[in-house]
């Protein structure tokens, strides 16, 4: 199920991030579940989340979600949280059958905006 897709970046620079988020801010409301993440992300961290991009400056797919060593309760749907947005289904679908990205094996939540994006997600494992 791995995919050739290898372009995954973990934003952690405060200036990319706040670059991300402006241009976040241009595509409300389907970015809005990961703008509010990567506020949180910016304003301190509080939840410890990992802001994922598949190409900088260009990119088309935002993830944020808890670092994996984070999750450690395969059960715990809360601290699993995915917040989700794309511009492109393909490179989303290919970032989410990336294990490095997503854990399928746990419960887990994910939290989008854009109606095509859960088209995509109901063909990946459940």
């Amino acid at each position: 199920m791995y995919s050739s897709f290898h372009r995954m970046l973990v934003l952690t620079c405060s200036s990319k991030l706040a670059t991300l988020r402006r241009l976040l801010v241009h595509s409300f409301p389907e970015s809005l579940k990961a703008c509010g993440a990567l506020h949180h992300v910016i304003i301190g961290n509080p939840f410890k989340l990992e802001v994922l991009v598949d190409q900088w400056p260009d990119f088309s797919t935002v993830i944020c979600r808890p670092s994996l060593e984070d999750m450690k309760d395969p059960s715990d749907q809360y601290t699993n949280t995915y917040f989700l947005f794309s511009k492109d289904l393909q490179h989303l679908h290919q970032m989410l059958e990336d294990p490095r990205v997503v854990n399928w094996k746990q419960d887990l939540q994910i939290q989008v905006t854009h109606l095509l994006i859960i088209s995509c997600l109901s063909f990946l494992p459940t």
